[in-house]
């Protein structure tokens, strides 16, 4: 069940910025076009968190059940320097000038929606970053039992997107840039593993 409304709650939250965004400007498919070209970067990142997370609530709890105190003191540790190791390039290539063009190279877009899509990159880039080693504390969290406070976060993180998304989008003026940071901001909640 803890799953199950985890998805849901994500599918919301993809929803939501799917909506907000759309509602930029109506007549353009360039906005959507552009920023989906992106979704399959953002879920590869997610799915290599959301696996980092599982392991180290495996091992969490393991270490628990079997009252391994060296098994925890490692435990951790390691998990958060594997998680800098993947979010450090990700910050690298959000300062960087050179835009992230390698998701683009799959086929024909528009230079605007082009340029769409790597404006959102560029914000959703760091929250990403940050969203890798969360999600080894949400592992800590999981393996010791507290996934109904992941659940909780999750909810949480998605009723504050869908109040921010049109705050940051509209009244900030910052369009599909809004989007990509609240996109990845809050969305750092993994799926509930028990």
């Amino acid at each position: 069940m803890p799953i199950l409304i985890s998805s849901l709650v994500q599918f919301v939250y993809a929803i939501a910025d799917t909506y907000f965004i759309s509602r930029i400007d109506r007549s353009s498919t360039a906005l959507l076009s552009g920023t989906g070209l992106m979704f399959p970067v953002f879920f590869f990142i997610m799915a290599t968190a959301g696996s980092l997370s599982v392991g180290v609530g495996t091992l969490v709890g393991r270490a628990i059940g079997e009252k391994n105190q060296d098994a925890m003191r490692h435990t951790a540790p390691s998990a958060l320097v594997l998680a800098l190791a993947i979010a450090l390039p990700l910050i690298l290539e959000a300062i960087s000038r050179r835009s992230a063009r390698a998701p683009a190279r799959g086929g024909k877009m528009t230079d605007e929606a082009l340029g769409y899509g790597l404006m959102f990159f560029r914000y959703l880039l760091p929250g990403l970053a940050v969203m890798v080693p969360l999600h080894v504390l949400f592992g800590i969290l999981s393996g010791q039992g507290l996934t109904k406070l992941i659940a909780t976060a999750a909810v949480l993180s998605t009723v504050i997107n869908v109040a921010l998304d049109p705050v940051f989008i509209f009244t900030l003026k910052m369009g599909v840039a809004g989007a990509g940071w609240r996109r990845a901001s809050p969305s750092a909640v993994p799926p509930c593993s028990s």
